[in-house]
């Protein structure tokens, strides 16, 4: 990795990249956003411009074939995961990639398959995890007083990054709402 930083490549310039994923790279200690790709030039070099990327591409392979790229983020259609991945992968290149990760299931097994033979991280997006809102529902549901699950529903209202977007300061905190039915045993 050149300057001890991890060069990411972002495959997919549309609205979930340039509203989500892209703007948090710099945030993220360590990385830094080398190029973006997509099929539409015009979308690829104005992500890449407003992100501060080296270059962009419209050709994933040219793109993953640059020595600079470390890790590939993924926000492009779920029809075509399984084939940047793999490129990505055979490459040494690791991959996170928005879900779903792919079509069927066979084609997710051989992605964790070829990321074991190659040694290389395969991530799926999974953002809310570790969010407080559902560590906080976690915590409730296997609380002995909680009593047996029969319904839950979560809904995701709104989320940006708390920190610097564009160069303003947003304040979005995520907001759930949660329906919870239980079945109370005497």
């Amino acid at each position: 990795m050149k300057k001890n930083k991890i060069l990411i490549g972002m495959v997919g310039a549309g609205q979930q990249a340039r509203d989500n994923l892209l703007s948090c790279i710099s945030a993220i200690e360590g990385t830094r956003l080398f190029a973006v790709c997509d099929a539409n030039k015009d979308s690829a070099g104005y992500a890449a411009d407003v992100f501060g990327a080296e270059s962009y591409f419209t050709d994933y392979k040219e793109m993953l074939s640059q020595d600079e790229v470390n890790a590939v983020i993924m926000a492009c259609p779920p029809q075509v995961h399984t084939e940047v991945a793999s490129f990505a992968m055979d490459k040494g290149v690791h991959v996170f990639v928005e879900k779903p990760p792919t079509v069927t299931t066979k084609e997710l097994i051989a992605l964790d398959d070829l990321s074991k033979r190659k040694g290389v991280v395969n991530a799926v997006e999974l953002n809310f995890r570790y969010a407080e809102p559902l560590k906080m529902i976690s915590k409730i549901l296997k609380s002995d007083a909680f009593g047996d699950l029969i319904y839950i529903c979560v809904k995701h209202i709104a989320n940006k990054p708390k920190d610097h977007f564009f160069g303003v300061r947003l304040i979005f905190p995520v907001y759930t709402l949660l329906s919870i039915t239980t079945l109370v045993l005497p």
